[in-house]
């Protein structure tokens, strides 16, 4: 069985992009990110991204009031996250590589989200059980903010590509 593409390419008017009004260099930079998220999540393991986060990373969960601030303070909470999911037997956490879908049709528009832009379909204890979409943004290199989805944008409105970082 063949690997899905890492890439989702529109056809927009006459030409052809990856992301929505990003720069090349972002949109890899983005791809990258996302891509190391993934893994962190599919492995449990902080390690994969802690030299990734930028000092002043945000994570936030649109299930959670108050984001976590600092790069010390998404470590700890990943951290211990991983060890309970790892204690936990049927709740771990599977990441699938994504790339947004349009909101045209979305009852609800997240505005800070760009057609084409990489991100991470969240499932939980099988890959069926889809439950969230994650979103990076980057800065220099570094993870800048990582948003929870929950609500919106929807995973129903990203495309999937089967792959599932390691």
């Amino acid at each position: 069985m063949g690997r899905a593409p890492l890439f989702f390419i529109a056809i927009r008017g006459s030409g052809i992009i990856m992301f929505d009004n990003i720069s090349l260099n972002y949109e890899l930079q983005l791809l990258v990110l996302v891509t190391a998220l993934g893994k962190a999540y599919n492995n449990l393991d902080v390690s994969c991204i802690e030299h990734l986060l930028d000092e002043n990373v945000i994570y936030e969960s649109q299930q959670v009031l108050c984001p976590l601030k600092g790069r010390e303070a998404v470590l700890d909470y990943l951290l211990k996250k991983f060890i309970t999911l790892r204690n936990t037997p049927g709740s771990e956490l599977i990441a699938e590589l994504g790339f947004m879908g349009s909101q045209e049709r979305a009852y609800i528009k997240a505005a800070f989200v760009a057609e084409g832009q990489p991100c991470l379909i969240m499932s939980q204890g099988e890959k069926d059980r889809k439950l969230a979409v994650v979103l990076v943004d980057g800065l220099r290199g570094k993870i800048a903010r990582v948003e929870l989805c929950t609500v919106a944008p929807h995973w129903s409105q990203v495309h999937g590509t089967g792959e599932y970082p390691e």
